[in-house]
């Protein structure tokens, strides 16, 4: 019996990794899925990928594997319908994620603006920096002088 390659094995503890991939088959088309909605089964020595696109279920045999970084490049083949194919899954950041490197990165812009506020206007000091609670797209800056005025 056939033994899986090595990078084949690791296929999913490699799409475990991430929560969310974004699919990109070889005519360009783009699906987004959930590890949930990624299948991979290895059994008799053959290793499998299934997965939903347009048409339903759509499950494969893993020919081979490109790991990196920045993608995993499947190549995939369908004896059924006799056609092969090359895949590519790329991590996606989740939507949680996003918004808090947003905000963290408006947080470091109100720092800054602060902070250069602080070296203009003597005799001030920077009390408290944040984001308003509503949208938070607006730094609120409270500052205090040596009269303990905000």
């Amino acid at each position: 019996m056939a033994k899986p390659q090595p990078q084949i094995d690791g296929l999913a503890d490699i799409i475990d990794a991430h929560l969310e991939w974004l699919i990109v088959r070889a005519n360009g088309r783009t699906l987004p899925m959930l590890r949930s909605e990624i299948e991979v089964e290895t059994a008799r020595g053959k290793t499998t990928l299934g997965f939903v696109d347009e048409k339903g279920l759509s499950v494969w045999r893993v020919d081979g594997c490109e790991i990196d970084e920045a993608e995993v490049v499947i190549n995939v083949s369908s004896r059924i319908r006799n056609i092969a194919e090359e895949i590519r899954l790329i991590p996606r950041e989740s939507a949680a994620e996003l918004r808090a490197n947003i905000e963290l990165a408006r947080l470091e812009k109100a720092n800054e603006i602060a902070s250069v506020f602080a070296g203009s206007v003597t005799d001030t000091k920077i009390v408290r920096i944040s984001l308003n609670v509503q949208n938070g797209r607006i730094a609120q800056i409270e500052t205090e002088d040596r009269s303990k005025q905000r």
